[in-house]
């Protein structure tokens, strides 16, 4: 395509490579002949997804056990929102230059929403605007790392060192079109088909503390054994409580 195209629109979904083309299609291949079950299906699907979570790990400079595999940034801040279990008592402090698949989680999650008026204006007076928002109330701060509608970045490093407060970080606009090193933050999003130019749909979630996040949603991957009730054991690589009900974190997912 890039053969014949000036491609302007990787912030939404970007050009897949021919190399990204050719496995998917060597994967569409060897399932249509081999079929898709047997232990030689499943080792290979389980080597692969270690292999995704090791790559995508060390592009934001976090240890892979940390990071779960999604299907987009929105479904990892939907992760974080749900397992925080926040209530109408609590406030998140964002800002009006998010995206849906940030602020519509935010207001979903039953917290109070406040919201800093950044616009276009430079990073440091975006900065102070959101930490002006904060309260002795705010329970998270939640950004995205770079304003997908000016190419701003809204210094989350600077938000979590000043503010002292769990962050949650829109990485959609930046991993892949800048360095990054999620390492400081509390939760931190990767969407896989843009600046990445992988597959739809793609993601990650990066979480600081699994231990500290309520399981809300459990995946099929979640658990090494379970129990009737639901109570399950989480998987090796999976950090988090083993409470009944609740079990590792999506680190497996």
């Amino acid at each position: 395509m890039l053969d014949r195209l000036a491609y302007l629109n990787a912030g939404t979904t970007g050009p897949l490579a021919r190399r990204t083309h050719a496995a998917m299609r060597e994967r569409l291949r060897a399932d249509v002949e081999g079929g898709r079950g047997g232990p030689p299906y499943f080792e290979e699907m389980l080597r692969a997804r270690r292999d995704v979570r090791a790559a995508l790990a060390a592009t934001i400079a976090v240890p892979p056990e940390l990071l779960a595999l999604t299907s987009s940034t929105t479904e990892g801040c939907n992760i974080v929102l749900a397992g925080l279990g926040l209530g109408p008592e609590d406030e998140v402090v964002t800002t009006d230059v998010e995206h849906f698949g940030l602020i519509g989680p935010l207001h979903a999650s039953g917290a109070r929403v406040r919201v800093a008026p950044v616009g276009t204006g430079p990073p440091e007076q975006a900065l102070e605007a959101i930490l002006g928002a904060v309260t002795p109330r705010t329970r998270l701060i939640a950004v995205s790392h770079v304003a997908w509608t000016s190419g701003n970045s809204l210094l989350p490093d600077e938000l979590k060192r000043r503010s002292g407060l769990p962050v949650l970080v829109d990485g959609a606009q930046s991993v892949g079109a800048i360095e990054v090193d999620a390492s400081p933050f509390d939760f931190y999003t990767v969407s896989g088909q843009k600046w990445l130019c992988g597959p739809d749909p793609a993601g990650a979630l990066y979480v600081a503390d699994p231990a500290g996040l309520r399981v809300a949603r459990p995946s099929y991957f979640s658990q090494a054994r379970y129990e009737p009730t639901g109570a399950f054991e989480p998987a090796e690589g999976g950090r988090g409580s083993t409470r009944a009900g609740s079990g590792c974190p999506r680190s497996q997912a």
